[in-house]
């Protein structure tokens, strides 16, 4: 479901192709165009061709498909933001606390979590450059933590 979610946001902003789909949800192009022929299939996508340039494919959502978005539970991530933010200050300070008491137990401050913590780096044998991701370290990211959370400790 997340192809469809990917094609209302880029339908937004303008057109959605198979291309731009693939890209989006880190798969490759044949993958994508796999789990798109299911997604038309079941009624939730059409896809017709661009009357500029006939090569280039234009996916739309469809009633259904529209209606299928709908109907997904909200991710796991945004709930757990909106349960974050709804936690009084200082709840959130006893959490960040926490996180950092774990850090240090687990003698993790210098480990890479840029790859964790920026999922849309690709992750291959080579390094990942520092200007790619300037959260490079456990202990870094815990900098990056909201704006709140440093004040409250402050």
């Amino acid at each position: 479901m997340l192809c469809l979610k990917t094609i209302e946001e880029l339908s937004a902003n303008g057109e959605a192709t198979v291309a731009m789909v693939a890209e989006r949800v880190q798969l490759s192009p044949p993958t994508a165009s796999r789990i798109l022929d299911r997604l038309e299939k079941a009624d939730y996508i059409i896809r017709q061709r661009a009357t500029t340039d006939r090569r280039k494919v234009i996916i739309t959502l469809t009633e259904q498909g529209r209606e299928r978005i709908g109907n997904l539970p909200q991710p796991l991530h945004e709930q757990f933001l909106n349960r974050l933010h709804a936690l009084s200050p200082e709840d959130q300070l006893e959490l960040l606390r926490a996180l950092e008491r774990i850090v240090d137990l687990m003698d993790a401050n210098d480990i890479d979590a840029a790859p964790v913590l920026t999922p849309e780096l690709e992750v291959g044998p080579e390094p990942i450059s520092e200007e790619a991701s300037p959260v490079t370290t456990t202990a870094e990211a815990l900098k990056e933590l909201p704006e709140h959370f440093r004040e409250i400790s402050g």
